[in-house]
């Protein structure tokens, strides 16, 4: 909107130069027509037998022009030229209060009286006004007492020519006055309009207590959602940009750091990654990071600070952490579970009959004992043939008395 300003400033310009040049072309038209139209009368005096020498028809031009020159330009000129400038001065001021009423922010130009001397629509509701209600008033009213001076001070530095602490500052964090005595945290940009006879200043306000309301909202969330991880028995970490930027005691303590600030240090996270599923997990990050489909839950082989290795499952998603986007991380240490699978995957036989026993879809050790042909045939691929060993083969000669 500022720019808009500028530019109302150079359509005013560019009218005038251009009611300048058409006035400079009438004037040379003038001086030609009178010029032409003298010397017609002189040369039909002169035909006609009058004494009229050609000097004299000169002198009679120059002196016609002198006379009749100025008359012209007082009369006609001048008052078209100030009527052409004058209207393009409305234009461009109609221009500008119809951009300015449309506009979403608020768009208020006070002198250097600090009296307002034109505010939008978007403006006097944000502060609480009726259409025109703040026409008038000192700038400096509509802000809070513990900011006037703040305000004053610097518009009267920028009045001597010094940095003002407002003005020409770009975008600044003010607070607002409505009228009903209410403070409401406002964005204003202050500059000086140029190019209007008097000292003006414009400000472009725009009202952020939703967008602060939502940032408190935020903060709320995250500390409860802090308060919440920090009494987690599991272990939980932030990872944004690859750091760490949150993790409980439970996940200090499973890295083998006593303290939490101790693991906040350690810097890169994948240093805490075996370097064999190092890049998996990297890769993990940036797909997620990305918002990309990765999985939510995956095994990986990690480090203490010691140099151990442990096996852990990780559940992992992406949340927003003080408003950017990070990992959520779930670390659970699964040593005992593949312990107990590795004792699972042992085959109980019995030392007597040699059977298996079958715990498939039931309780582990409640299942039925089957033949080792049985379960083997019903397991895998293999095809199963029956025959004696040497030992078998004798015993079974003797008792059924072959030898």
């Amino acid at each position: 909107m500022q720019a808009e300003v500028s530019r109302r400033s150079a359509s005013e310009g560019a009218a005038r130069l251009a009611i300048v040049q058409s006035v400079a072309t009438i004037l040379w038209r003038s001086i030609l027509v009178v010029a032409l139209t003298e010397l017609s009368v002189m040369l039909l005096l002169e035909v006609s037998g009058e004494p009229i020498t050609i000097w004299l028809a000169f002198l009679d031009t120059v002196v016609l022009a002198a006379i009749a020159l100025p008359a012209l330009y007082a009369v006609i000129l001048r008052p078209v030229t100030r009527l052409a400038a004058a209207h393009a001065a409305a234009a461009a001021e109609s221009r500008f209060q119809t951009i300015a009423q449309v506009a979403q922010d608020g768009i208020v130009i006070f002198g250097s009286d600090r009296k307002i001397r034109f505010a939008n629509t978007a403006f006097e509701r944000m502060h609480g006004f009726d259409p025109g209600g703040l026409q008038g008033l000192q700038m400096e009213s509509l802000l809070p007492l513990d900011l006037r001076k703040e305000f004053r001070e610097g518009v009267t530095a920028h009045l001597q020519g010094r940095k003002g602490s407002v003005i020409g500052q770009g975008v600044k964090e003010f607070a607002g006055l409505r009228s009903d005595g209410e403070r409401f945290p406002i964005e204003i940009s202050v500059s000086e309009l140029a190019g209007n006879g008097e000292v003006q200043f414009v400000i472009v306000a725009r009202d952020i207590t939703e967008r602060k309301q939502a940032e408190e909202a935020i903060r709320t969330s995250e500390k409860r959602l802090h308060d919440l991880l920090e009494d987690l028995p599991v272990a939980v970490r932030v990872i944004h940009e690859g750091r760490l930027v949150f993790v409980n005691p439970a996940d200090a303590h499973l890295h083998g750091f006593e303290h939490v600030q101790d693991e906040l240090a350690f810097g890169d996270v994948l240093a805490q990654i075996t370097p064999d599923d190092r890049e998996r997990v990297r890769e993990y990050y940036r797909r997620r990071a990305a918002g990309e489909m990765v999985p939510a839950e995956y095994e990986v082989h990690r480090l203490r600070r010691d140099g151990t290795s442990f096996p852990a499952l990780v559940h992992a998603t992406r949340i927003v952490y003080e408003g950017k986007p990070a990992s959520l991380a779930v670390i659970q240490d699964i040593t005992d579970r593949h312990r107990l699978k590795m004792y699972e995957l042992i085959l109980p036989v019995c030392c007597v009959c040699g059977k298996i026993r079958n715990d498939e879809g039931v309780e582990h050790g409640h299942g039925d004992w089957e033949r080792l042909d049985q379960f083997v045939a019903a397991h895998s691929d293999a095809q199963v043939s029956h025959t004696f060993c040497p030992e078998c083969l004798v015993e079974y000669r003797r008792r059924e008395g072959l030898s």
